[in-house]
């Protein structure tokens, strides 16, 4: 499995009976607000709050005995239980933001599914070796560094057909999406996050001149990891650790391919720095939120539309 995972980014494991993950669905279905947003992808995330501590009593076991003795030397994060709403859309390729400078180590995101999956409801897919590739800072609202070479990889996204009880542990860092759920039900999994025990999550916010403010989070890891850092300010408790260098980046099309190809994964540290301006600017992204996204949209809807 570490073989695999080093080389794909990725590994299926079981994580409990099929018949337990049906019945902690249910449970899940019961405990869930009457009404889902509308959207491809609903996270609720327990981070202490009491009204969400089901999802630590139903989830927790359930990674505790399953899932952590796979992953010596790491620790979990807050569960979550992800809802695709029915008939909702796709959710297209994308990694997720970085909350270690620390790229040399492996940060592990475990997806469970609690029902056998489909393309009819949601299937994931993955983009196998994508993980750790380039030097990037990805964080929501923000154009994916593999932009340019977008109709090549939606054509080469695999679909990873896990069975209810069955999870999928990826690097953040590795590019998955997920069908729509054309069904009639609700798509419900839980997740968690896992990183190096020694390591504490942090969370980036944009300053001025190309750089980012580096703060720990702590237990708030669940509620700013969720939310784009130019919608909210850092909390006053969260320790300010210093800056980074912006190094995100568009990169061109043959070079993902070679890099991809090549089995080349980046192994360095993004180096803390004396801050150049304490002015707060807007992430470059945001700046024209509608226009990528409309794009990336368009691409799914037609890579869809040829399956």
């Amino acid at each position: 499995m570490e073989e695999q995972y080093a080389r794909d980014g990725f590994v299926v494991a079981r994580l409990m009976d099929r018949e337990v993950a049906r019945e902690i669905a249910r449970r899940a279905r019961h405990s869930l607000p009457s009404r889902i947003p509308r959207h491809e992808n609903v996270t609720y995330i327990y981070t202490d709050e009491p009204e969400l501590a089901w999802i630590e009593e139903l989830a927790g076991p359930v990674f505790d005995q399953g899932m952590m003795p796979l992953l010596d030397g790491m620790k979990r994060l807050h569960p979550s239980v992800i809802v695709k709403p029915a008939g909702e859309r796709a959710v297209p390729p994308h990694v997720h933001p970085i909350f270690t400078l620390d790229q040399s180590v492996s940060t592990v995101f475990c997806w469970c599914a609690l029902e056998d999956m489909r393309e009819e409801n949601g299937v994931m897919q993955v983009l196998p070796g994508s993980h750790k590739l380039f030097p990037i800072m990805p964080m929501y609202g923000q154009e994916p560094y593999f932009l340019r070479a977008w109709d090549s990889i939606a054509e080469r996204m695999e679909s990873v057909y896990l069975e209810a009880g069955e999870a999928m542990l990826f690097d953040e860092s590795l590019i998955h999406a997920s069908y729509p759920n054309k069904t009639g039900d609700h798509r419900i999994a839980l997740a968690t996050h896992c990183i190096p025990e020694a390591l504490e999550p942090i969370a980036l916010f944009p300053a001025a001149n190309g750089q980012y403010v580096v703060y720990e989070t702590g237990k708030d890891f669940g509620y700013q990891y969720h939310i784009r850092p130019d919608m909210i300010d850092p909390p006053g408790h969260w320790r300010k650790l210093g800056y980074v260098d912006d190094v995100h980046e568009l990169v061109d099309p043959d070079e993902f391919w070679r890099r991809l190809d090549a089995g080349r994964h980046i192994d360095t540290t993004f180096p803390l720095v004396p801050g150049r301006s304490e002015a707060r600017s807007a992430p470059r992204a945001s700046r024209q939120p509608g226009r990528w996204r409309g794009r990336v949209r368009r691409l799914v809807d037609r890579v869809l539309n040829n399956a």
